[in-house]
């Protein structure tokens, strides 16, 4: 089944700050992906002791302390504008009652 947050565009937009190679394992523990072809392949380029800022998207809200965990500082950069609920589906529908 789709995800409804990918089908309105409603994704929360961040940036990762690390160094060293990138945690891809994150890209799916976190449900998320880069935000450009160009983001795409830095995180799959070589690594230099540089700092690499990153910009990923998901549908779920980030979370700090797993980046942190890993050695990258995570900043929110957008949220969506809705929020999915589990129960949306009954206090909205568009079907006859």
């Amino acid at each position: 089944m789709m995800d409804l947050k990918f089908m309105n565009g409603d994704l929360y937009r961040f940036v990762v700050v690390g160094t060293g190679i990138f945690p891809v394992e994150l890209l799916c523990e976190e449900k998320c992906y880069p935000a450009s072809k160009v983001i795409a392949k830095m995180i799959f380029s070589e690594h230099s002791l540089a700092p690499n800022t990153l910009y990923l998207e998901s549908g779920n809200r980030p979370r700090h302390s797993v980046w942190r965990g890993h050695g990258w500082r995570l900043t929110v950069l957008s949220e969506p504008a809705h929020k999915l609920e589990a129960n949306d589906f009954e206090s909205y529908h568009t079907w006859p009652a």
